[in-house]
């Protein structure tokens, strides 16, 4: 079920980006795949350390960066 999860959330992420792609509201030099695999690492990792560390507020400066990340996609 985790994998099948995992692979579903990747599957979504890529269509946005594609779509956007299309529509040009995203570079077309993207690379779909790779964005939503960076992504969704980064987001997985925010939270095994924010609750491994019990320091919540990491997530917020973890959020950032995904958001960064978001934003150079335009």
């Amino acid at each position: 079920k985790a994998k099948e999860a995992i692979l579903s959330w990747k599957k979504s992420i890529v269509q946005l980006i594609e779509k956007g792609i299309e529509n040009k509201e995203i570079v077309k030099e993207v690379n779909a795949e790779q964005v939503a695999l960076t992504l969704m690492a980064t987001i997985e990792g925010m939270i095994m350390i924010a609750n491994l560390t019990g320091k919540p507020e990491y997530r917020k400066t973890i959020m950032k960066s995904v958001e960064k990340m978001i934003q150079d996609l335009f």
